[in-house]
């Protein structure tokens, strides 16, 4: 299993890089830093406001799968939805089936006992 605490070489936070082993500053194209950048502070991780998230590497950072949810978990749930409407499916089709043939079968299980009972003389 991954490591959670792992994280991919160049991903970008709050204006540092992660280079393997520690936060750095990200490079910038000027060499004057916005007013609103945090200061350069090394390997300490840069503080996350609320709406942000850690970044996520590996093959479950797919942004096409919502709520959160990785790319397992959804295929599970596509699976889970795929199956109960099959189920619903067949549910429906054995019970109209049940619905024809049960009355045939019944009505012939009584004529074949019918047959078999001698007629009562009168």
């Amino acid at each position: 299993m991954e490591d959670a605490n792992r994280r991919a070489v160049g991903v970008e936070l709050n204006g540092h890089v992660w280079d393997g082993a520690r936060w750095v500053p990200a490079p910038r194209a000027s060499s004057a830093a916005p007013p609103h950048a945090p200061p350069a502070a090394g390997a300490n991780l840069p503080h996350l406001q609320m709406w942000q998230r850690l970044p996520q590497s590996g093959a479950f950072a797919n942004p096409h799968y919502g709520y959160g949810f990785t790319r397992q978990t959804s295929d599970d749930l596509q699976f889970i939805a795929r199956f109960l409407k099959v189920m619903i499916i067949i549910w429906i089709v054995v019970h109209v089936l049940a619905l024809v043939f049960l009355p045939l079968l019944f009505g012939g299980v009584l004529t074949a006992i019918g047959s078999l009972v001698p007629h009562a003389q009168r």
